[in-house]
């Protein structure tokens, strides 16, 4: 009997890594909790776990951290991507009303995601961890009454919280884009786009691309630490692995990180 792939994830369980993993790899799914990314990423390197979801991208909060450039330096392949569409809430381990709120616990990508709505908190201490699904559990173990998580609903029922509102954000599709990657490089017969990733200067490759019948979907720019930049670029194609590698043949400093299909499905949280 194969043995069952395992999955590193960010946890604790009820995550939205968790959630993403779940919609995407049903009962198949072997989860492995980590507590970071960096954790994440050292688990699939090291051959631990099989694979991970990994978050990329928020459509109000822009890029998760440098996810994006760990899987180029890691040596990871995107296999394919999951979207969730992502809803928090205001919730307490006691009835308070919120203006008796002191301290709200959160992901600092959620902070940031419901900067609007905390406004309404102006006196309140914001305090980041790892994970909403983290917060919440140390909401739910803490004996105070005035603290609160802003967290998604599943983990929130799970931990047993009290809801008292839901986070109003001011882009109404908050998406979040997850991406499930690989030692292993692979590919589909389903193959809608393609992303390479460039360390340094794109000009060339960009006038290589320019000279085919591909389609850029999307450039992404993203500082290094050594104030250097990656640049990530998506393509449209069913057929782009075959001008890329030709132009790989001139270029080899450009790696493809993945061809995969598309997600068209937003799964709801």
């Amino acid at each position: 009997m194969d043995k069952q792939k395992t999955t590193a994830i960010l946890g604790p369980e009820n995550s939205f890594h968790h959630i993403a993993a779940s919609s995407y790899f049903g009962n198949a799914l072997q989860p492995v909790f980590k507590h970071s990314f960096e954790e994440i990423f050292n688990s699939v390197s090291s051959g631990e776990s099989d694979n991970a979801i990994i978050a990329v991208k928020n459509t109000y909060a822009g890029f998760v951290g440098d996810n994006l450039i760990c899987i180029a330096k890691n040596g990871l392949y995107i296999l394919d991507e999951v979207k969730l569409q992502i809803r928090f809430f205001l919730a307490v381990n006691h009835l308070v009303e919120p203006m008796e709120i002191h301290e709200i616990i959160s992901h600092p990508i959620a902070i940031k995601q419901c900067a609007e709505f905390l406004k309404k908190f102006p006196n309140t201490t914001l305090t980041e961890v790892s994970s909403t699904a983290e917060a919440a559990n140390l909401v739910a173990n803490d004996a105070r009454k005035n603290i609160a998580v802003l967290a998604g609903e599943q983990v929130i029922e799970q931990t047993k919280l009290i809801i008292l509102e839901e986070a109003t954000l001011e882009q109404k599709d908050n998406i979040t884009r997850f991406v499930v990657v690989s030692k292993t490089f692979q590919t589909t017969q389903k193959t809608s786009h393609i992303i390479i990733s460039v360390e340094g200067d794109s000009t060339i490759i960009f006038t290589s691309i320019g000279n085919t019948s591909l389609e850029i979907r999307e450039h992404l720019e993203i500082p290094n630490s050594d104030e250097s930049y990656f640049e990530f670029i998506c393509i449209n194609s069913n057929v782009a692995h075959l001008y890329i590698a030709s132009i790989k043949k001139h270029y080899p400093e450009i790696r493809v990180l993945g061809y995969y299909a598309e997600c068209e499905k937003i799964v709801n949280t």
